[in-house]
């Protein structure tokens, strides 16, 4: 069947595919685009409704998203990027207008965070921090386990995680341009 052929119950790929990555994003972004009285992302500020459609777009998948920033059709962007540029593209991403799903971790510090938080009250819009592995029930079980002291008293934790992850490029040394297509999204 082809992408945009309906099979007997009236529905395409393509809106099936269209229809599974909204609600995806929608559960990802914590509800947020669908409870009462949400308002959409760089519109006129009125309330969304039934029949009202919420765009998203991811940045990074790829080397994608670059120009995304700039489109006023996008409402929400997802933030798959090197883990040192999150808050930079969240913060970004918030004064383009944007309602902004990242992934962890958030920030690479304290005080990157901080503007985060910051930039999204000045901009009154939404954040999401990918943390849905916490929310796993095994991985509950074993936080209360251990805070309850079942491996005795921790004082110290060191996380290692190895995944093969395709090249990001390379940039020769030196100060980069605004203008190279490289620096920005």
């Amino acid at each position: 069947m082809a992408s945009d052929e309906k099979d007997t119950n009236g529905i395409s790929r393509r809106d099936f595919t269209t229809r599974i990555g909204a609600a995806a994003a929608g559960l990802a972004l914590g509800g947020e685009f669908f409870r009462p009285g949400a308002y959409a992302a760089g519109r006129s500020g009125r309330i969304l409704g039934a029949n009202d459609r919420v765009v998203t777009a991811s940045v990074g998948v790829r080397g994608q998203g670059r120009r995304v920033l700039d489109d006023k059709e996008i409402d929400a962007i997802v933030i798959a990027i090197p883990n040192h540029w999150h808050a930079l593209a969240t913060i970004w991403g918030l004064q383009a207008g944007k309602l902004v799903y990242v992934e962890k971790p958030a920030s690479h510090t304290v005080w990157e965070g901080r503007k985060m938080v910051e930039a999204a009250h000045a901009y009154n819009k939404v954040v999401q921090v990918g943390t849905m592995n916490r929310s796993r029930p095994k991985v509950r079980e074993a936080i209360k386990f251990i805070q309850d002291g079942g491996i005795g008293k921790v004082y110290m934790a060191r996380g290692l995680c190895f995944k093969p992850r395709p090249s990001i490029g390379k940039y020769p040394d030196g100060p980069m341009s605004p203008s190279d297509p490289a620096f920005s999204f």
